[in-house]
């Protein structure tokens, strides 16, 4: 939380993360580029946000429910099927770390432990491709140290984690590799977000107040070179990662319990990614097509954002997933459903470069139109207020100001001549 932000990340091919705005409190990157393939819409991963409902999880493994949020209660009845699905996501903050943490075939995440605190995803299935190899986005679990990231798909150092170390000179690579997990614990939940193509996570920022790595290079088609997730958590050492980058345990909650009896089976599929310590879980998030995340539960306590629609190329072109961080100044917003500016931080400031009056200094007050609301029924025009915290602003609410009209007289009174009731509401609106 208020790291520094990477310098000179570096966005190639495919869904590159630009800027990695993983950090509660960080100052968001400016002039992230959200490029190519799936980039992530809107990632609402704030911290406190409410649960996205009716999140549609489609074709080719999706995650059914990230379960990401800091101190949800685990989903019940998590099912383990085909594909490497994760049998208990071990995510709790104060879990212990396990020690020489085996990856092995086709990118199998086996335990992702990335939730302090979290409930289990019902039912998450997770298919085909793009596997989460290790999601280290646990705040406050230990690194592994020496983790290799082999074969398609490989997190080499996702470095995510409120105040962990960003992974300096990170290599992105072949494949539906995870660019960028935003992860963050407070954002808002984009409701009915939708995932569409080839379910690349653009940027996964699951960091509350990491630092940003320097340098991350981003390659051939989303690879996570290193995923730093874990906030102030202590690197596992000797953590083997073999063959098609398997977590077999990824035990990266601080302090959390191992998960026992986790049973690994088809193609690295995440059931239930219990990845937010505190969120509540998604119901009845549907997987379908291609890998898609409906709806990322990543933020403790988080405003689901609603309607939010992912479309083509999914890019997330400014996550604004801090809470209290700065947002990015200049983000620029370009090809197929960008994020212009997702405000999900519970908190945060807003991105400079939105124009805003200084009103200390006088400014900004002088016209500005306010159209009180009114049912149609009272035909009450539009007012042009002078905004002058001098003048009109500190009138008495019950009496009006001695320019406006009085609502007892004229045609304001008499546009509901049988309703007292709306003269009266008129008039508290009016003074509002």
């Amino acid at each position: 939380m208020g790291y520094h932000r990477a310098r000179g990340a570096q966005f190639e091919n495919n869904v590159k993360l630009h800027s990695f705005h993983l950090r509660m409190g960080y100052h968001r990157a400016r002039g992230a580029q959200f490029e190519n393939n799936v980039k992530l819409h809107s990632f609402h991963l704030r911290m406190g946000y409410h649960r996205a409902r009716g999140a549609q999880f489609e074709n080719n493994m999706k995650l059914h429910s990230f379960h990401l949020r800091m101190g949800y209660h685990r989903a019940r009845g998590a099912q383990f099927e085909n594909n490497m699905k994760l049998h208990s996501f071990h995510l709790r903050m104060g879990y212990h770390r396990a020690r020489g943490a085996q990856f092995e075939n086709n990118m199998k995440l086996h335990s992702f432990h990335l939730r302090m605190g979290y409930h289990r995803a019902r039912g998450a299935q997770f298919e085909n491709n793009m596997k989460l190899h290790s999601f280290h986005l646990r705040m406050g679990y230990h690194r592994a140290r020496g983790a290799q990231f082999e074969n398609n798909m490989k997190l080499h150092s996702f470095h995510l984690r409120m105040g962990y170390h960003r992974a300096r000179g990170a290599q992105f690579e072949n494949n539906m590799k995870l660019h960028s997990f935003h992860l963050r614990m407070g954002y808002h939940r984009a409701r009915g977000a939708q995932f569409e193509n080839n379910m690349k996570l653009h940027s996964f920022h699951l960091r509350m107040g990491y630092h940003r790595a320097r340098g991350a290079q981003f390659e051939n088609n989303m690879k996570l070179h290193s995923f730093h997730l874990r906030m102030g958590y202590h690197r596992a050492r000797g953590a083997q990662f073999e063959n098609n980058m398997k977590l077999h345990s990824f035990h990266l909650r601080m302090g959390y319990h191992r998960a026992r009896g986790a049973q690994f089976e088809n193609n690295m599929k995440l059931h239930s990614f219990h990845l937010r310590m505190g969120y509540h879980r998604a119901r009845g998030a549907q997987f379908e097509n291609n890998m898609k995340l409906h709806s990322f539960h990543l933020r403790m306590g988080y405003h689901r954002a609603r309607g939010a629609q992912f479309e083509n190329n999914m890019k997330l072109h400014s996550f604004h997933l801090r809470m209290g961080y700065h947002r990015a100044r200049g983000a620029q917003f370009e090809n197929n459903m960008k994020l212009h500016s997702f405000h999900l931080r519970m908190g945060y400031h807003r991105a400079r470069g939105a124009q805003f009056p200084d009103f200390s200094q006088g400014e900004g007050y002088e016209k500005l139109e306010i159209r009180p609301v009114f049912p149609r029924k009272w035909k009450l025009p539009a007012l042009v207020i002078d905004i002058n915290i001098s003048q009109s602003l500190l009138y008495e609410t019950h009496s009006p100001p001695p320019s406006s009209p009085k609502l007892s007289e004229g045609k304001y009174a008499e546009s509901e001549s049988g309703s007292s009731d709306s003269v009266q509401n008129g008039r508290s609106a009016l003074h509002l």
